[in-house]
């Protein structure tokens, strides 16, 4: 029984840990995203990268790992559904948010996802949802509310926010599929390939069309735009995206959410440091707010861990 209990413990402290690394690592996505736009790659051109080159940096791993490709003929049709229209689809609406309001706003708006999968957990009945946890994850929304300042981003275009609120339900529908019991019995390796596999095809064939639409090619300065890609696919993409899904599998799709919050936080120092940008008074008091959220259902999936 204690060795039992021991493994469940050091399984939830994995799952934690790797949900941090993973939001950490999405984090850097705004910050390497304006670096790959200044070296002259359009919006498309970025996503196709980020996809793409995490497929061809997965798919010798595979090969070399013989792991079979082979997945239910039943889940199949869902695993690709959800590749393209949750996965794939959700860094699509965000990076459109941005183009059409602040990333503050956007920001705001996306993070509203871990609400939503509390509200389709308590719908599904897949998780057990206690009001403690609820009120963390307003307590963490709240906080990051504080730090984007949203009302500083008054617009009459709506089509910004809208994506943004798109975004967040996808990736909330994204969450709760990963953490479906079928899903989980999917070797998570494998699932990641065909989900950035899938994104970067959507990705490439949109690309391709807008550059055929252009009338002047654009001009891009290699020497900045391929360090700055390989850090986005690997850093912003790949890593994250495994350790998510790894992470999510241990500790649950609520959780997760909340733990997620960390990487607005991420966004906001590396947008300081890197790029120059201001950083307000306000993330002096919506920060802790976050990071006491994190290490609190942190503390609590640890004490669970610990009940028979």
């Amino acid at each position: 029984m204690e060795n039992t209990l021991v493994i469940r413990r050091n399984q939830q402290f994995l799952g934690i840990l790797f949900i941090m690394i993973s939001a950490i690592g999405f984090g850097t996505t705004p910050t390497l995203s304006a670096m790959m736009e200044n070296a002259g790659l359009g919006i498309w051109d970025r996503l196709a990268i980020r996809y793409v080159g995490a497929t061809l940096f997965m798919l010798p791993i595979l090969l070399y790992t013989k792991r079979s490709f082979k997945i239910p003929r039943h889940l199949l049709s869902k695993v690709i559904f959800n590749a393209v229209f949750s996965f794939g689809l959700t860094g699509t609406l965000l990076f459109l948010a941005y183009q059409h309001t602040t990333s503050a706003l956007a920001t705001t708006i996306h993070f509203m996802y871990p609400l939503i999968v509390i509200l389709l957990c308590i719908l599904t009945g897949s998780e057990k949802i206690t009001m403690p946890v609820v009120l963390l994850a307003l307590v963490a929304f709240a906080g990051l509310v504080i730090i984007s300042e949203p009302w500083k981003s008054y617009s009459t275009n709506l089509i910004g926010p809208l994506l943004a609120f798109a975004s967040a339900v996808t990736f909330a529908w994204y969450v709760m599929f990963v953490n479906n019991k079928e899903i989980k019995k999917i070797d998570g390796f494998v699932l990641i390939f065909i989900l950035v596999l899938c994104a970067g095809i959507m990705a490439t064939i949109i690309a391709l069309v807008v550059k055929l639409g252009q009338k002047e090619p654009t001009t891009i300065i290699l020497s900045r735009a391929i360090p700055s890609s390989l850090v986005m696919i690997l850093f912003s993409t790949l890593g994250p995206v495994l350790l998510f899904n790894i992470g999510n599998r241990k500790i649950g799709g609520t959780t997760s959410s909340i733990l997620s919050m960390l990487e607005p936080i991420t966004a906001i120092i590396l947008g300081m440091v890197v790029l120059g940008e201001q950083m307000h008074w306000t993330f002096a008091i919506g920060a802790p707010m976050i990071l006491i959220s994190a290490l609190t259902i942190s503390n609590v999936k640890l004490k669970s861990a610990n009940s028979v």
